[in-house]
Formats: C-alpha cells, sequence, structure tokens
C-alpha cells in the first residue's frame, strides 16, 4: 500500500467525498539524455554536471555554501557532497560567481567563497577578465524536440534571470536563439519546434540573486506538460499481478485529454503531434481532496507512451502507455547455462543485460542456488523463470517504476472493503480445484502431489516449465507454494469507489453478504477517473 496519511484515508473513505487526477506527460525526445554529453565554462568541486541530463528535476536538498546571505541556520540546509561521494544529485553549480547585481562579469568573489576554511566579512569588488556561465551540450546523432526544459533551483527558488538558449545543427548552423530577460521562472520552458539539432548552448549572464554560482539541476529535450482539471477527459490505470508468476504482464495506463487547440492533430505543424515518441514517459495521478481543502495525490505508476491519436469528431487526443514490463517483453536475452549460482545473480544478469539499473531484488534469491539454463527468450520471459524458482512476483512499482523482484508478503493490512463503498455486494466465485503439480525442468518432470488429496480423487493438475527448477527439493519448495495459491479458490469481484493507496498485491479484508469477512489478495484493479473515481477491484481469497 502507498503511504498516504490519515487524512487521505479519511476523505477516500467519506460519505461524500471529491477526487481529483492529473497526469504529467514528458514530451521529450526519448534518447537525448543518454546521448548528451556536457562541456561548462567553470564547475565547483561538489557539481556533477553529467547529472542534468538524468531526469531527475530537484536536487537532494538545500546545499549549504558560503555564497552570500544564502546559508540559512534553520536547519534545512546540508553540506555539500564530497567530489567521490554518490547517492547525491547536485546538478551543474559553476566555480564562478555573479556579482552584487547578479552579473558575470568584471568582479570576483570573496575569500570566503573560494574556501570554507577561510572567512572575510566584507564583500569588496575587485575587477577581474570573467565570462558569462555556460553548458554546451554536444550529441552524436541528430534530435528533434517541441522545446527545451531548464530547471535551475526550485530548492531554494533560485533562477538566471538573463540568458540565451542557441541550438544548432549537425554544421554548426544556427536553427534557432532565444534570448530571455526578466525571468522569474526556477523552471524555464522554451517552446519552439526544433528539429534536427547536434548542439544546444545555454548562456547564463545574469543570475537572479548577487554573490551566486550559476546552477542548473536539469535540461530536459521538451517540455513537460501537465493535464488536470477540465483539460483531461477521463483517465484509466490497469494494474495486474498473478501470485504465482504464472503470467507476468504490464500494467496500462489510457487517457483522453481536451484536443481543442488542435496540438495533437497529425497536419498541425505547429502542433505536438510531429514530436510524439514510443517511450516517452507518462506519469498519472489520483488523489482526493482533504478536510484542509488541499489535495492529496497518489502517484499511480511511471509509464511509457505506446500508441496515440487525435480524436477529430470530438476534439480530444487519446494516448494508451505501458510500464517497463512491456519493455522489457520487446527485445530477447541471449541466453545462458549456469552452474551454482543464485537466483538472485541470474536475475541481476537478465536486467543488466536489458539496460534496466533501477532494480531491487529480494535477498532471498541470494539463498537459491541453481544449475540450469534459460534459452534465449524475451527479457520477460527469462525474469519469469527466474521469479517462479524463486516463489516471488516481479512488477513496477508505482513510485519511480523501478523493477521489484519479490517474495509476497502474507500479512493482511489493515483496510476493509466495506458495504458503504461498494456499488454492489461482491461478486464470489469458486476457481478450478488443482491437487497436483507437475514441474519439467527439460530433462526431468517432478511430480508433487497434495498431501490432503483424499484417496481415488481426480487428478487434477496444473504443469509448469522452468530449466532453472533441476532438483527435487527447489521443485517441491515451488510446487508446494503454487498448490498453496491455489487453494484460495475464492475469486472476488468488486466494483467499488476505489482506493487508489492500494495497490495489486495487498491483502485486504471484504465485507459479503453473509458475514464471513475474508481476506483477499488483490490481483487486478482498473481505476476510472472521469470526473469522479470509481472502478473494479479483483483478488483471491482462501476462506481465512
Amino acid at each position: 500500500m502507498i503511504p498516504v496519511t490519515q487524512q487521505f484515508k479519511d476523505a477516500i473513505y467519506s460519505p461524500s467525498r471529491k477526487t481529483a487526477a492529473k497526469v504529467i506527460f514528458d514530451i521529450l525526445d526519448v534518447d537525448s539524455h543518454t546521448d548528451a554529453t556536457a562541456s561548462v565554462t567553470s564547475e565547483s568541486s561538489f557539481s556533477k554536471k553529467s547529472q542534468i541530463f538524468n531526469q531527475v528535476r530537484e536536487m537532494s536538498g538545500k546545499l549549504a555554501t558560503l555564497e552570500h546571505n544564502y546559508w540559512k541556520l534553520d536547519g534545512s540546509f546540508s553540506l555539500p557532497p564530497k567530489p567521490e561521494e554518490t547517492g547525491f544529485e547536485v546538478g551543474w553549480w559553476s566555480d564562478a560567481l555573479c556579482g552584487p547585481d547578479g552579473r558575470f562579469g568584471n568582479y570576483v568573489e570573496p575569500l570566503s567563497f573560494l574556501s570554507f576554511g577561510s572567512f572575510v566579512s566584507f564583500f569588496d569588488d575587485l575587477p577581474m577578465d570573467e565570462f558569462p556561465q555556460s553548458v554546451t551540450v554536444n550529441f552524436t546523432k541528430d534530435h528533434s524536440s517541441i522545446g527545451i526544459t531548464i530547471t535551475f533551483d526550485p530548492m531554494t527558488n533560485e533562477y538566471a534571470e538573463e540568458f540565451t538558449i542557441d541550438v544548432y545543427d549537425s554544421s554548426n548552423a544556427l536553427i534557432h536563439s532565444e534570448t530571455v530577460a526578466g525571468n522569474t521562472l526556477t523552471k524555464y520552458i522554451l517552446e519552439q519546434n526544433l528539429s534536427n539539432f547536434r548542439k544546444v548552448v545555454i548562456t547564463i549572464t545574469k543570475w537572479g540573486t548577487g554573490y551566486r554560482r550559476a546552477r542548473i539541476t536539469e535540461v530536459d529535450f521538451g517540455i513537460i506538460t501537465e493535464y488536470t482539471g477540465n483539460e483531461l477527459i477521463n483517465l484509466n490505470v490497469l494494474e495486474e499481478l498473478d501470485p504465482i508468476s504464472n503470467t507476468v504482464t504490464s500494467n496500462e495506463l489510457k487517457f483522453t485529454v481536451d484536443n481543442q487547440d488542435k496540438a495533437f492533430n497529425i497536419l498541425n505543424p505547429n502542433g505536438i503531434y510531429p514530436f510524439l515518441q514510443r517511450r516517452q514517459k507518462v506519469m498519472p495521478y489520483m488523489g482526493v481532496e482533504k478536510a484542509n481543502g488541499l489535495t492529496e495525490y497518489v502517484k499511480m505508476g511511471v509509464y511509457y507512451l505506446n500508441e496515440w491519436k487525435s480524436n477529430e469528431g470530438t476534439l480530444t487526443a487519446s494516448f494508451t502507455a505501458r510500464d517497463i514490463m512491456d519493455v522489457l517483453a520487446q527485445d530477447d536475452f541471449a541466453g545462458n547455462t549456469y552452474t551454482s549460482k543464485t537466483l538472485y545473480y541470474i536475475a541481476e544478469e537478465i536486467l543488466t543485460a536489458a539496460g534496466i539499473t533501477d532494480y531491487s531484488i529480494d535477498i532471498a534469491l541470494q539463498s537459491i542456488v541453481v544449475t540450469g539454463s534459460i534459452a534465449k527468450m524475451k527479457y520477460r520471459e527469462s525474469l519469469q523463470f527466474v521469479v517462479i524458482a524463486g516463489t516471488a512476483v516481479i512488477y513496477s512499482d508505482r513510485v519511480n517504476g523501478k523493477v521489484i523482484i519479490e517474495q509476497l508478503s502474507s500479512v493482511a493490512l489493515e483496510e476493509t472493503i466495506d458495504f458503504d463503498n461498494v456499488y454492489n455486494p461482491p461478486e464470489i466465485k469458486l476457481d478450478t480445484l488443482v491437487n497436483t503439480i507437475y514441474i519439467d525442468s527439460g530433462s526431468t518432470i517432478y511430480t508433487y502431489v497434495d498431501p490432503q488429496k483424499p484417496v481415488g480423487e481426480q487428478t487434477l493438475s496444473v504443469s509448469i516449465k522452468n530449466t532453472l527448477i533441476t532438483n527435487s527439493t527447489l521443485a517441491n519448495t515451488v510446487a508446494t507454494w503454487i498448490l498453496t495459491e491455489y487453494k484460495k479458490r475464492f475469486l472476488y469481484e468488486i466494483n467499488w469507489r476505489m482506493n487508489p493507496a492500494l495497490e495489486v498485491g495487498n491483502i485486504v479484508t471484504v465485507e459479503d453478504e453473509f458475514g464471513e469477512n475474508k481476506t483477499v489478495r488483490i490481483t487486478k484493479q482498473e481505476f476510472e477517473y472521469a470526473g469522479y473515481l470509481s472502478g473494479k477491484t479483483n483478488g483471491k481469497g482462501g476462506g481465512a
């Protein structure tokens, strides 16, 4: 379950509630951030200029430097990281400082700015031959975008007041030049159709506050658009999770936005349509207004654009996006043979080969050692072999789209889907009885029969082929796990008001007409927002 405040919980189950939704759409050139390299006029010792392309648009915190009247002793600042320290988001900080009027040029920084070990209490302006501070971004191939977004320093509400953005093609010919004066935004968006560019130069001539380093947290090659209110016509989020990983699917997002300005029309030469690309990032949020009048949102995942179309008749545009699990289903893992390797090792090898760097693997897989093989197959399918052998599941988390491999918890939440929040009593069906599991390792078929199977009862079996399960001990462990899940035969379908903080895999209590109120693991959720929130939840329970 996504952590939320008690005020959120009170509001989401309130008889009268006001729900909301929004979508943040990164309309960016999807390959530009990995192809970009930066050179700068100057850089402080703790600066990390390579981070301005990593799509993280906020620093780790306010960094305490000895710039004039900058470091407030209110506990909100922390010391800059050392150059060798990792895990800090810093972005680019110039080494040079601007003068008292914010301009870069004709000033030298006092000694107190040069070293933490020195301090002076005066700020004399000493002439020197200084230049504006700039970042030059070079690419190895052509890129196109609907603009450029520069994030300065939202953490301290500081920004460049005067700067230029120059865009060049592969022959170094100027495509577009933008001169900005009087800026007061920590995030500046240049909306301009830019085609086939190879170099971008951002030159800062004046900072918004005197005696400051220039700094940029992020440069995005495109624009980041937020749709909410009347702009967002509808939003649908589909989540699924099979507790035994018999199927591994990708979650799906569908949304429709207002297109009265025809920005998404295919024939509009000044529109957005030519710059839409598969795998552009989309992040939906759903929330509820709390008693204090503020809306608390829950992030519903990280998705990547897959399909889009303009609906001419209704003046809307519709989009479909899927999570990282869909990306893993596109390309092949070369396959490998393993001798006495942990499932953790194998999972990490596959994720690395797929280019996935943001992942979390359950440490329980470090203690499961296998000897087996995986043939050439899609990355998602090969990871399915690993998670079944590890009695685990794989999914993309909601917060940042990280790939998660974990053994599910059997602890129920203190959450109840009760009659006050359902439209109809839950539909409950009985799943097929299974009493025998066959596991085919490729060379051996392991058979596991339910010890509670009555003598003479018909064999009702499920077969699984997995070339990583090559010994009887592991086969029995996996078969017992699968059979335990199949014994949870109560299948629930609940049409209700929905709580966006609940996730697939969570175990909740479901009220029913007979007062049984069984615990149910959520296996599927479909959230629908069209001015109000509703939807459907599916789950499995074992009668506990």
